[in-house]
């Protein structure tokens, strides 16, 4: 596909529907849980939370990069990726650097600390949540996420 494929492809990815694992079906006991304003965020955590989900667009993925013009066509993994390297490498590039996506990450952790609940569900998307990973570990908790983060995937971090 060439980016303008991919990148309507990516916004079909962001409101499909979702297919939850098996192991997924109302996890844990939670006080409160916050998600991403997408859809399929929104709709997993709902299928998993049986409270009130907050939405938040402070768990947003970071959004993709537009390229001009581009008429090459490549596997949409090839664009991921190629997205990725350069929001990692190129920081004018795109909406918001990766410097801004940490700033992101601690401000909702900054604001979640302050609360009154210990035990906090989130559900947020790959590339942000190794974000919120790095501040995690950064602020003494631990935890397990690996290398890629994996849909549907429950990672606890404990301080």
């Amino acid at each position: 596909m060439n980016f303008d494929q991919f990148y309507k492809w990516v916004e079909a990815y962001d409101n499909s529907e979702i297919i939850l694992p098996n192991e997924m079906s109302r996890i844990g006991d939670w006080d409160i849980c916050f998600s991403s304003d997408l859809k399929r965020s929104e709709l997993t955590a709902n299928s998993i939370y049986a409270g009130t989900v907050v939405r938040t667009n402070d768990l947003r993925e970071i959004s993709t990069i537009r390229f001009r013009n581009t008429k090459i066509k490549l596997h949409y993994n090839i664009w991921l990726i190629i997205n990725r390297i350069v929001w990692y490498f190129l920081p004018t590039a795109q909406e918001e650097t990766r410097y801004g996506a940490i700033l992101r990450a601690k401000k909702f952790l900054e604001s979640i600390e302050k609360s009154d609940y210990s035990k906090i569900l989130i559900v947020s998307h790959g590339v942000f949540m190794k974000c919120l990973d790095k501040e995690l570990k950064r602020r003494g908790y631990k935890g397990k996420m690996g290398l890629i983060p994996k849909n549907g995937r429950l990672i606890v971090y404990n301080k």
